[in-house]
């Protein structure tokens, strides 16, 4: 019964808005990419140089989507409000 369960939930996704609240689901995803990532890359795991390491990959990647996050709004601020009243 319960493994029937845990199967019907993969029919249904979560539904996740799109409101800047619920873009904070996105945390866990890159710190499981980032823990991911480095297990992989290292030949041994010591805690403080892995966590280290994980976190500096995991801040990379947090700045790397808010500033493509700033430019891809940017674009879209300039493409539909500036553009039209440059054209018309």
């Amino acid at each position: 019964m319960e493994t029937a369960f845990l199967l019907a939930t993969f029919l249904y996704p979560e539904k996740i808005g799109t409101t800047p609240l619920a873009m904070l689901w996105v945390l866990p995803l890159v710190a499981s990419i980032a823990i991911v990532y480095k297990a992989t890359k290292v030949d041994t795991i010591e805690l403080r140089p892995f966590a280290k390491e994980t976190f500096v990959l995991f801040g990379s990647i947090v700045v790397f989507l808010g500033v493509a996050a700033i430019v891809l709004c940017l674009i879209a601020w300039f493409v539909n409000d500036r553009l039209p009243a440059m054209l018309g």
